[in-house]
This record gives structure tokens, C-alpha cells and sequence, in this order.
């Protein structure tokens, strides 16, 4: 019914206006022109909820959670924050068209990459928000080592100096306990920030007798209660948390270096951008702007004017990852999960494809950004809500058709993946590429060249898998049971789950070093 009145109010406009003579609706023509309601995406005084949108295509698309307390938060509906006033201010000194949108924090930083094989995102693989170009750049977002492996970071807004992590220890220790740790078992939470930062700064700041890492803080404490390990490094934050309720500990050697402060973080790609808003926060932190803004919101520790950060890596600080300063010419992604090719150790990206990479785009002048991905997004092993529960038809990963990267590195060349995704040169001899069974030695001897009666463990989306389930008789065969990454995999066939694992020799002899033989490939 709203909807009849709409339409019949403006067909009786037209017919006023046009045709002159419906008395009936004479107000509502002035001079045959109809005055219509306006909107502008402007906040101005009289209207001071409406958000600020550019009138124009933006240069720079940020993304923002609007849930960091006063960094950014939307209350009552509206958007607001210091991250906001400060992104507004660097695009304006910048000569930056930008637009701020809010998106989940799970599309900048995963917990976990579930339907990628991923249950915890240990890699600290972006999340699809970047992955996808849902925005070139993020804002409030704290420069962590792991974070930076595949995300380029500004200078810091916030001072980083601030951020501190220490020793955690029974009050009777406190007094005597050394500031690196020497001599004393210490316990971290694997794949945290803490943890990153206290295994890359060994020896040179931290000189413990052992490391023991727990899957979580409530294990880690556990631990340190127990007297498993003699203390636990921990961000002051989590320490003081927890102490309100252990007063028989503290925390000694408090120090800064783990986080790196809050900052814009974009997508490596897009170099040219960080550049010009590093260019902008220093000019900006430097104006009385600054420090008026800094005043206006007391409870954040401003970063000083002379505090900055790049993206390059140094003797002084080599868990820094190298990202461009322009616009790259070639976005690569990789999973860092496959041995010696590519890897993530304690945070830090690294091995033999991230060099060759490197070494390629320079001989080749091209401008390259590296950045990591689930390998279920470069080959799925399936396709399910797409209808494919066995990607047969070896279709490419999410990552390839939604141009997440443009290539990838370190990937297997194999018939059927070469229909749909072209190959470069190899990097390596492919008479050297090799793959078998890895088997325990004590039942080496029991393995058929066709597996007869084995259960045999795959990896997912592995070459060595594809063609094994191509090209093995799979009546022969007990059980074949397909495994989402390489750790999951050789874990079962040690539980026993399975009795061999078929593989390629890279990601067999890297796991049979690991722990310490017992195993061979067959």
C-alpha cells in the first residue's frame, strides 16, 4: 500500500509538471522543477553521525574492525576512534583519496583456516580480507613478527616501548633469576608473539638451558606451578592478568622488542602506499595536530616523531621480513610449509624458494611482493561446496581464480595441473624429484611396490598424492586416508593410523631428520 502512494504521488508530479494542470497538486511544482531530498556522505556539525565517504574513487581502502576500545569502536551506530581521526588526517596530508570500511577481524588475522586444512592458523597466514583485496590496507593493527612475514607495516602510531614481556617466577626466585634465562628451563606459548620474539633473539638476548612450548597459557602456567619449567616468558598484559589471582609470583626483566607498535599494515603488494603513509606519519608526528589528537585520547601512548619501522631485513634484526616500497609487479604465494623449499620457523618466513624468488625478480627487474596462503588455496583436495568432494579435475585453488597471488612458488609441475595453471622453468632438476613410501624400519620390509594391504596416509593436495591416487591400484590397496597438511600426516603414521605415507623425498627426509630416523623411504 506504501508503496501504491509512492508510485501515485509521482505520477501525479509528472503530470502537474509536464502537463500543467492538476490543480489538486500545485504545490508540489515550483516553476515546473521538483525539489528533492539530498543526502552527502559528510560529517558536518549539524550532522555529526553521518560518516565521511570520498565523492571520488578512493586511492587507499582501509579496513578497521571498530572493536579496539578507543582506537576504533563504533557506539551508537557511529563510527569513531583515534585509529579513524589519524587515517583521516595521514590521507589528507598524504594527497590521499582514502575510505574507511568495517570488516570482521577473522578476514585480517585467522585463528584459523579451517576449510583450508588449517584448525590453527600457526603460519599467521593473512586472512581473506587481505588475501582478496577486501581493502589495500588495515588500520590499528600491532606489528608482530609473524604478522610481518607476509604483511608490510608503516611506521608506528603507537610507542612501542610500552609493550613489554618478561620473565614470569615464584617470588622466591625473583631476586636471583638471570636476565637471559641462562641455566633455567623456560616455558613459552607456542606460535605467540612472545615466543617468536624470545626464540629469534637467542642466543644474542636470551641464553636458556631448554625451551618448552605449551599450545596454550593455561598450559604454560600449569606448567610453571608445577615446577616444570622454572619460569615463563610472557607480554606484561597476560603476566598481570594472571596475577591477580597467583600473588606468590611476578614478573622479572621486563623489557620491550616483541611488538613493534600499532601501525597501518597493507597488503605487500602495495608498496607505494606504504611509502606515502610513511612519508605523511612522519610529517604528522610532528605537528601540533598530533600532539592535540595524542591529548585528546590520554589512555593511548602516542609513538615519538623519530620511532619508525621498515620493512627490510638487517643484520641487527634478520626476523624482519623484505616487502617492496612500490606498487609490486608480481605478487608470489606460498604455503611456508614445505622443508627446505619454504618454511615458517619461530615466526620467520625463509628457505630455498624464498631466495630464488628474490634473486628471479631482481634478474628479471620486476618489482616482487612474497605472501603466505594456505596450500589448499593454491591445490585443494576438494571442491565441496562447489560440488566437487574429490577435486578430480585438479581445478587450482581458490587463491589462483580469485587472484589472491598471481603466482606461486615452490609447485610441483605435473601433467594435470599444468591444463590450468602455466609453469615456468623448473628450479629444480626434475630427475631428482622423487617419491616413495616412508615406512618404519622395523616393517620395511612387508611394503609392496603397489602397497598391497597398507593403509597408506596422503597429503592433501600434495603432487606425490595426486599422482598416487592417479596412477596406484586402488583395490590393492587396505585404505588410502588423506591427511590436510604434512605435520597431521606423518603424526598419524607414527600414532600407527597408518602404516606408510606416500610422499615426495623433500617432505619425507625433512620429517625422518626431524625425528631422528627410525623411518626410511621405501
Amino acid at each position: 500500500m506504501a508503496r501504491f502512494h509512492v508510485l501515485l504521488e509521482f505520477f501525479l508530479v509528472l503530470y502537474c509538471c509536464f502537463m500543467r494542470f492538476a490543480t489538486a497538486h500545485q504545490h508540489l511544482c515550483t516553476n515546473t522543477t521538483i525539489k528533492h531530498n539530498t543526502f552527502a556522505n559528510v560529517k558536518t556539525f549539524t550532522a555529526p553521525h553521518v560518516a565521511d565517504h570520498p565523492s571520488k574513487q578512493a586511492d587507499i581502502v582501509f579496513g578497521t574492525t571498530a572493536s579496539n576500545g578507543v582506537h576504533a569502536y563504533i557506539q551508537d551506530g557511529v563510527l569513531g576512534g583515534f585509529d579513524i581521526e589519524l587515517t583521516n588526517a595521514i590521507c589528507k596530508l598524504a594527497g590521499k583519496t582514502c575510505a574507511i570500511v568495517t570488516v570482521p577481524m577473522e578476514t585480517m588475522w585467522p585463528t584459523s583456516y579451517a576449510r583450508f586444512g588449517w584448525p590453527r592458523n600457526t603460519k599467521n597466514y593473512p586472512g581473506e580480507g587481505y588475501q582478496g583485496r577486501w581493502f589495500h590496507c588495515t588500520v590499528g593493527t600491532e606489528n608482530l613478527i609473524g604478522r610481518q612475514q607476509h604483511i608490510a607495516f608503516t611506521h608506528p602510531y603507537t610507542n612501542p616501548s610500552v609493550r613489554t614481556a618478561g620473565f614470569l617466577v615464584p617470588n622466591a626466585a625473583a631476586t636471583t633469576f638471570p636476565v637471559d634465562g641462562a641455566t633455567k628451563v623456560v616455558g613459552l606459548v607456542a606460535d605467540s608473539p612472545t615466543a617468536h620474539w624470545f626464540q629469534n633473539k637467542k642466543p644474542k638476548l636470551f641464553n636458556p638451558k631448554n625451551v618448552v612450548q605449551y599450545i596454550s597459557v593455561d598450559l604454560l602456567f600449569a606448567a610453571l606451578k608445577s615446577k616444570v619449567v622454572a619460569a615463563a616468558y610472557i607480554d606484561s598484559n597476560t603476566a598481570t592478568d594472571w596475577l591477580a589471582t597467583n600473588p606468590r609470583y611476578q614478573v622479572v626483566h621486563l623489557a620491550p622488542g616483541w611488538s613493534n607498535g600499532i601501525a597501518f599494515a597493507c597488503h605487500p603488494e602495495y608498496g607505494d602506499f606504504v611509502t606515502a603513509l610513511n612519508k605523511a606519519l612522519i610529517t604528522f608526528k610532528g605537528s601540533a595536530e598530533y600532539t592535540t589528537l595524542c591529548n585528546k585520547y590520554p589512555n593511548i601512548t602516542c609513538a615519538l616523531p623519530g620511532q619508525t619501522f621498515n620493512n627490510m631485513k638487517t643484520a641487527a634484526s634478520p626476523e624482519i621480513a623484505d616487502h617492496p616500497t612500490e606498487r609490486a609487479d608480481i605478487v608470489f604465494g606460498t604455503e611456508a610449509d614445505w622443508a627446505a623449499h619454504n618454511w615458517v620457523k619461530d615466526g620467520v618466513a625463509g628457505g630455498f624458494d624464498y631466495e630464488v624468488t628474490k634473486k628471479v625478480c631482481e634478474h628479471g627487474n620486476k618489482v616482487c611482493a612474497i605472501v603466505g596462503v594456505p596450500w589448499q588455496a593454491v591445490w585443494p583436495s576438494d571442491y565441496a561446496r562447489f560440488g566437487w568432494p574429490i577435486n578430480e579435475k585438479l581445478y587450482p585453488g581458490e587463491g589462483h581464480p580469485r587472484r589472491w597471488f598471481h603466482c606461486s612458488q615452490g609447485t610441483m609441475n605435473i601433467i594435470a595441473r599444468q591444463q590450468s595453471t602455466a609453469f615456468s622453468n623448473p628450479m629444480i632438476d626434475p630427475a631428482q624429484a622423487t617419491a616413495g613410501f616412508v615406512v618404519a624400519d622395523a616393517t620395511a620390509s612387508t611394503v609392496r611396490a603397489n602397497a598391497a594391504g597398507k593403509v597408506v596416509g596422503v597429503i592433501s593436495g600434495y603432487a606425490a598424492s595426486l599422482y598416487f591416487m592417479a596412477t596406484f591400484d586402488m583395490t590393492a590397496i587396505a585404505a588410502v586416508v588423506i591427511y590436510e597438511n604434512v605435520d597431521a600426516t606423518f603424526a598419524a603414521l607414527a600414532a600407527g593410523s597408518v602404516d606408510v605415507v606416500y610422499t615426495d623425498a623433500v617432505a619425507a627426509n625433512e620429517w625422518i631428520g626431524k625425528v631422528g630416523g627410525g623411518y626410511q623411504v621405501v
